[in-house]
C-alpha cells in the first residue's frame, strides 16, 4: 500500500454505511439455511464475494489524480453487491416459504385443510396474493445501485414476518392433517368399495335381467330341436 495513501475515512464511512446491511444480508443467509431451504444461491454469494473484492480494491487503487476516482468506484461497487445480496435473499426465502405454505393444498386437499386449518382459506389465501403482488412491485420497484429504502426495508421485514408465522402454525398442526387426511382416504377408500360393489351387484342384476332369460330362451330352442328328432326318428 502507498504510504500517501490514508483510506481509513473511506474504510470506516463504508462500514459505517453498510454494518446493518451486511448483518441484514448475514441473518436472510442463515435464515434461508435454517429454514430447509437447503445451500443459498450461487448469486447471492457472488455478491458477497464480489463485495469484499471491491472492498480490497481499494488498497490497489493507483495514488494521485484517479485515487479518489477509482475508491468512490470501488466503493460503490462494493455497496451494490451487498444490495444485490439482500434482495436476491429476501426473494429466496419468501419464495421458499410461499412454496412450503401453498404445498399443504396439493398434499393435504382442500376438505382436510377447511376442517383443521380454516383460516387457510378465509385469511391466508387472500393474504398470499397481496403479499405476491407487494413482491413483484419490490423487484420491479428494486434499485441495486442505491441504499435499501427503509420504508422497503420494513415491508420486506413485515412480510418475511407473515410468512413465517403462516409456515410455523401450519407445522405445529401437520400431525392433525396427517390424521384427518387419513381419515378422509379411509372414506374415500370405502366409498370406491363401495361403488365397486354397486356395480358388481349392477352387473349381476344385468346378468340375472337379460343373460340368464336369453340363454335359457336359447338352451329351449335347442332343447326343443332335440326333443322333436328324438320322437319323430
Amino acid at each position: 500500500m502507498d504510504a500517501n495513501k490514508d483510506l481509513s475515512k473511506e474504510y470506516n464511512d463504508f462500514f459505517n454505511e453498510t454494518h446493518q446491511l451486511f448483518t441484514d444480508v448475514k441473518s436472510y443467509t442463515l435464515l434461508y439455511e435454517n429454514l430447509g431451504g437447503g445451500t443459498v444461491g450461487v448469486a447471492p454469494l457472488n455478491d458477497i464475494r464480489s463485495a469484499l473484492d471491491h472492498l480490497y480494491s481499494f488498497l490497489n487503487v493507483p495514488s494521485g489524480a484517479n485515487n479518489k476516482r477509482g475508491v468512490t468506484e470501488n466503493y460503490i461497487e462494493a455497496k451494490e453487491h451487498l444490495y444485490r445480496a439482500y434482495y436476491d435473499l429476501f426473494m429466496m426465502i419468501c419464495s421458499f416459504l410461499i412454496d412450503e405454505i401453498q404445498a399443504y393444498v396439493p398434499k393435504f386437499g382442500v376438505e382436510v385443510l377447511a376442517k383443521i386449518y380454516p383460516k387457510y382459506f378465509s385469511h391466508v389465501s387472500p393474504e398470499l396474493v397481496v403479499i405476491l403482488e407487494r413482491i413483484a412491485q419490490i423487484r420491479h420497484a428494486r434499485q441495486t445501485n442505491s441504499k435499501v429504502p427503509e420504508a422497503i426495508k420494513i415491508s420486506n421485514e413485515e412480510v418475511i414476518t407473515v410468512l413465517l408465522q403462516w409456515h410455523k402454525e401450519l407445522l405445529g398442526t401437520t400431525h392433525l392433517f396427517v390424521e384427518a387426511k387419513n381419515v378422509e382416504d379411509g372414506k374415500k377408500q370405502k366409498e370406491l368399495e363401495k361403488e365397486e360393489k354397486t356395480k358388481k351387484k349392477e352387473k349381476l342384476d344385468l346378468i340375472l335381467k337379460w343373460v340368464i332369460p336369453f340363454v335359457m330362451l336359447i338352451a329351449g330352442f335347442l332343447l326343443k330341436d332335440v326333443i322333436a328328432k328324438h320322437l319323430f326318428d
